[in-house]
């Protein structure tokens, strides 16, 4: 943010503190709507719109509570507050303060406390200090008292902005005002965050110890990638955006000379292009919508192999090929009669071969790894597979064997994308993620998917909440759909499914990944409307997922 504003201070010519004016009125036009509402605010949550910048950019019209408008008199109380307003040091402080004194002029009580009374603060900030001491507010240490009052409705947090860094925690004593903070909020006064929860990293996502919990966060300009990964989202509660007067070029334009990954939101915008890719001619038949080859499925564990391949078979596919272990073949075909199933003995090295080598002949994609186990015969193939096909997924027991010599692999798949061919891609979720790159487990998600990317030469889909995708070239994508009753075994499966069949119809990996993933978390979010979060079941998301196609206009 900081970047964004030199650079436009810088083009523009004009002082920074209309900048500060902007995002102040947004804020406070926020709490008018709110008290006004009887809680509620009007605005609607913003759909992201990916540009290539660091990270997506959202747009949103912030429309201005009327000049003059009186709160109701039964919120605002002339002996105790209606908003407590919290200010820190630098830029935020400054945001906060003028929204103190746009609240006050607008007739609402305020009270504004800072977090280190009387330190220094940028020209800014302390000009609006010093005008909100002219009309008459004291200001003053942050107090338990604060935020006890019967009437007090919101809480504005302008403490720490978008240049706080987890790794250097919060000052001594913050513990006590996250905690007065959760008191407040479990009595139902509302906390709004301005810019960024105070003790979020911005970048990353993660929290420093007793960062404050928002239920709604206003971000200025662009949102920022820790209001939407993990474990950020949980902190940021319902995410709105003010643009605040810089225009999306200008932003894009001072995000470029940063020196940082490209970071970008999952949404409809970034799974348009493949829809429109996969456009089913009325006169087509099966051989216009691919053939995929699936490895999958032992005698313990048939179902991976029914629920993969019936995950493929709604993506759209034309032709399915299904290879599994003997002992599990029967079961197969009754969970998925539109497959073509060859069963084949792992344990027979040379027929297991020569049936994948067969396979790859035809198919336009390869899906390798749910539910095979450990068998031995698997590495030979694989090394077949990554050399020769056409494109390939690899997941779960696949990716354990690539686990025991990753810098091999890594060094085969790098040939591979020499050789003209589409980059692999892999699905780990954490516990196989640390299997093949322990080294780089302490990092952020992000980084962590970013960094195995370009190690690889891979595209990786780090599944989890706010699952993560990232390309060799350092692009990272944070999905924003799915909920927390894919937390079940055979729901990345799914997922493996439906990236390999969008694979198979002629779509480029880093764009089947991506769109995968994010039908995958909409599928989710449907079933959980119809048969909640708890009740829900893997299953149920192949029947979301036409329910899904219908929502964003596949047909």
């Amino acid at each position: 943010q900081q970047a964004i504003d030199q650079f436009w201070q810088k083009q523009t010519g004009l002082p920074l503190h209309l900048l500060m004016e902007s995002a102040a009125r947004a804020v406070a036009d926020m709490c008018m709507d709110i008290l006004k509402n009887g809680g509620k605010t009007e605005r609607k949550k913003n759909s992201p719109q990916v540009n290539p910048i660091s990270p997506s950019a959202l747009t949103d019209q912030i429309i201005p509570a009327k000049s003059g408008t009186n709160t109701p008199p039964d919120i605002v109380s002339q002996s105790e507050p209606a908003v407590l307003v919290l200010a820190g040091k630098g830029q935020n402080g400054g945001d906060a303060f003028a929204c103190a004194r746009m609240l006050a002029g607008e007739g609402v009580f305020v009270i504004c406390r800072e977090l280190d009374p009387g330190a220094p603060q940028p020209a800014e900030a302390e000009a609006n200090r010093q005008a909100l001491q002219r009309m008459g507010l004291s200001l003053g240490a942050i107090r338990e008292e604060d935020f006890s009052g019967k009437n007090l409705r919101l809480i504005v947090d302008g403490l720490f902005g978008t240049g706080f860094q987890a790794s250097r925690g919060l000052p001594e004593g913050f513990e006590k005002i996250s905690c007065w903070c959760e008191q407040a909020r479990s009595r139902g006064v509302q906390l709004i965050a301005v810019d960024i929860p105070s003790g979020l990293d911005s970048r990353t996502g993660i929290p420093a110890r007793h960062a404050l919990k928002a239920d709604m966060t206003l971000t200025f300009v662009l949102p920022k990638a820790g209001l939407f990964a993990e474990p950020g989202f949980t902190h940021a509660g319902t995410v709105y955006l003010a643009p605040i007067g810089i225009a999306g070029r200008l932003a894009e334009h001072a995000l470029s000379e940063v020196d940082q990954p490209a970071c970008y939101l999952i949404d409809d915008a970034v799974v348009k292009p493949v829809r429109s890719q996969l456009k089913r001619d009325p006169l087509a038949h099966k051989g216009r919508f691919g053939r995929l080859m699936l490895i999958a499925g032992s005698p313990g564990m048939p179902g991976a192999a029914v629920l993969t391949a019936r995950a493929a078979a709604r993506s759209g596919l034309g032709m399915l090929h299904l290879l599994t272990a003997d002992g599990a073949a029967a079961a197969v075909v009754d969970g998925i009669p539109e497959a073509m199933v060859e069963s084949i003995s792992f344990s027979d090295g040379d027929a297991f071969l020569q049936a994948v080598d067969t396979g790859m002949k035809r198919a336009s994609a390869v899906a390798a790894g749910p539910g095979i186990g450990r068998a031995e015969q698997l590495l030979p193939a694989l090394e077949r597979i990554i050399d020769l096909a056409q494109q390939t997924v690899l997941d779960a027991d696949a990716l354990n064997v690539l686990s025991d010599r990753p810098d091999e692999w890594w060094r085969r798949c790098e040939r591979r994308v020499e050789q003209g061919l589409p980059p692999v891609i892999l699905t780990p979720h954490p516990g196989e993620y640390r299997r093949l790159a322990p080294d780089l487990a302490d990092f952020d998600r992000q980084k962590q998917a970013c960094l195995l990317a370009q190690r690889s030469h891979c595209v990786v889909v780090l599944k989890g909440s706010r699952t993560v995708v990232a390309a060799p070239d350092g692009e990272i994508y944070i999905n924003q759909t799915g909920n927390n009753g894919l937390a079940r075994g055979g729901s990345g499966d799914l997922l493996t499914g439906l990236i390999a069949g969008l694979l198979a119809q002629g779509i480029q990996p880093l764009q089947a990944a991506l769109a995968g993933v994010y039908y995958h978390g909409l599928a989710a979010d449907l079933a959980a409307e119809k048969l909640s979060r708890r009740g829900m079941l893997p299953e149920d998301l192949l029947g979301s997922l036409s329910d899904a196609y219908r929502l964003t206009g596949w047909e």
